[in-house]
């Protein structure tokens, strides 16, 4: 008799977990994560990604086409000081797209050893401490502060309701995803707002599909446990090769990398689980 009853409880707790886990596949909370569609990152901008307008009407179609089925719209925005430690001209004989070793402290603050242009006030002294040592590529000045350029894309469809996360604005350390500094030293907000808001789902369009797409998809997935869609269609990235370096970097992660006409099946939980 005990041993019925022992069965029976377990196959009631077995339904019982079942059940949850179907009502979560019914109705999980997603957000919209937009990356970075910027003035700075589209044609006619300081860091101009080939393609860069042309997938705005695409997020766009997402956005009017599904927007019910986002219970959380973000817009990422790189927002860069003058004299920034990732741009060129702060580095002294280093030029646009070459990269450099950068030192850092384990509180993320530049080592005064890093040796920038005179006129990047910041760095402080690590002598005796541990330090952490990241690759920099020095890019053109771009995404300043309060300017234009900086704007989010005009014919971008933004609402009131969108939250705005801003990233890369600390003058001494660059912020590629939109989660974490590069050198995780730091969370920007993203994460707790999402924890805010219930959100069980990931889905990232924008700019650039192999540099902040890619380390938000990869953010998203792998420090947090989101699921996580990158829609390819909606984003557009830089160069070949690190393109489908990055592809393959968050497949091998258990990034699902979908397009537009697969979202009905995203949402739906029947191709991807």
């Amino acid at each position: 008799m005990y041993k019925t009853t022992a069965v029976a409880l377990l196959l009631a707790l077995i339904c019982f977990t079942s059940s949850l886990t179907q009502a979560r596949r019914i109705s999980p909370k997603r957000a919209l994560l937009m990356i970075d569609v910027q003035n700075c990152f589209v044609e006619g901008g300081t860091l101009a990604v080939s393609g860069g307008l042309g997938i705005v009407p695409t997020i766009n179609r997402i956005r009017n086409r599904y927007e019910q089925h986002f219970d959380l719209v973000v817009r990422t925005q790189d927002w860069h000081c003058p004299n920034h430690a990732s741009f060129a001209s702060a580095h002294v004989g280093y030029p646009v797209f070459s990269s450099r070793d950068l030192v850092y402290n384990t509180n993320g603050d530049l080592c005064t050893t890093s040796n920038l242009a005179p006129k990047a006030n910041y760095g402080v002294d690590c002598t005796g401490a541990q330090t952490v040592t990241l690759s920099q590529t020095l890019w053109p000045d771009h995404c300043v502060q309060n300017t234009t350029d900086a704007d989010f894309v005009g014919n971008l469809v933004k609402k009131s309701t969108d939250v705005v996360v801003q990233k890369g604005y600390k003058c001494d350390l660059d912020s590629y995803s939109a989660f974490f500094d590069n050198g995780h030293f730091h969370e920007t907000v993203l994460n707790n707002i999402l924890i805010a808001h219930d959100i069980d789902e990931v889905y990232l369009v924008g700019i650039a599909l192999d540099y902040c797409v890619y380390f938000s998809a990869s953010d998203s997935k792998s420090s947090y446990g989101y699921k996580t869609f990158v829609i390819q269609d909606a984003t557009v990235g830089i160069a070949a090769a690190t393109i489908d370096a990055a592809k393959a970097d968050m497949k091998a992660k258990g990034v699902h990398l979908i397009k537009m006409k697969d979202l009905p099946s995203a949402f739906n939980g029947d191709r991807f689980c």
